[in-house]
């Protein structure tokens, strides 16, 4: 039996690897802290909030972009994947598990999400089985507030919940 080796491929394009056996690797969208999380839908510029409103890097509030030629005040909408600070998959052959991180809150922690082999020897009727161990609502030392929105999609509300949806939520009966 052959040990399996791991390659890692960016766009297609398989990179070399220095170690034999790299145990994780991991993604760091804006490691300094220092990009902007919106851009002017017309203009495409980084904005910055200002008590005038949405400025770009030189404090310009205004967008040559947006009307027909006059100015007007740059309008912010959210950077694709500013919520995300960092992605990491991690390989452990010793406890035959693959884990995946996401971090979207404190960048101090993730989400992780974990598919682990019962081996086959184990004395369990799992023996064999894969697991996936995933963040769950309630779950201590949670990365972030999840609460469920599609209980049989497995889909979850990351953070604070809307207003509009908040609303709506069944109550629970206080005794």
């Amino acid at each position: 039996m052959y040990p399996l080796y791991p390659l890692l491929v960016i766009d297609g394009t398989p990179l070399p690897i220095d170690d034999d056996s790299p145990e994780w690797v991991r993604v760091e969208l804006d490691p300094d802290g220092v990009a902007a999380d919106h851009q002017c839908r017309d203009c495409g510029e980084p904005l910055a909030p200002t008590v005038d409103g949405w400025a770009n890097m030189e404090d310009a509030t205004e967008c040559p972009a947006a009307g027909d030629g006059d100015f007007a005040p740059h309008t912010a909408v959210p950077v694709p994947l500013a919520w995300c600070n960092s992605a990491a998959v991690q390989l452990d052959a010793d406890a035959d598990e693959v884990t995946v991180s996401i971090s979207v809150a404190d960048p101090r922690g993730a989400f992780r999400f974990t598919i682990r082999r019962v081996p086959d020897d184990a004395p369990s009727p799992l023996a064999g089985c894969l697991l996936l161990h995933m963040p769950y609502p309630g779950q201590p030392m949670q990365h972030a507030p999840l609460t469920p929105l599609d209980p049989e999609t497995g889909t979850f509300i990351v953070g604070a919940v809307p207003a509009a949806l908040e609303e709506r939520r069944p109550r629970r009966a206080t005794a």
